[in-house]
């Protein structure tokens, strides 16, 4: 699912196998070629961009809000990811970092 959140901004959803839903939220408004809704995804596929739509957060600098939900209740995404996964968040870079790279 794709679409517009007044506060969070362009947001995109993906179901997973198991009643899993993945959510990214604060995207930028233009998606890569051949993203819409209802379009299957691979892992590792880019399915947007940060942007800094979510006007909640207006003074913040680019940033991605991740959401996670297994069968309608949020769970915490770290409990699902594996070693490698969370070992690569460690780093905790900045947006000046991840841009000046």
């Amino acid at each position: 699912k794709i679409w517009e959140d007044t506060l969070m901004g362009y947001c995109i959803a993906i179901k997973h196998s198991g009643n899993c839903y993945t959510i990214y939220k604060n995207l930028a408004e233009t998606l890569p070629d051949g993203i819409a809704e209802g379009v299957s995804v691979r892992s590792g596929q880019l399915i947007a961009s940060v942007g800094e739509s979510a006007m909640v957060e207006v003074a913040d600098e680019p940033h991605l809000h991740f959401e996670m939900t297994v069968g309608g209740i949020q769970v915490d995404p770290l409990d699902y990811f594996g070693e490698d996964a969370v070992a690569t968040l460690a780093g905790d870079l900045s947006y000046e970092d991840v841009v000046s790279e």
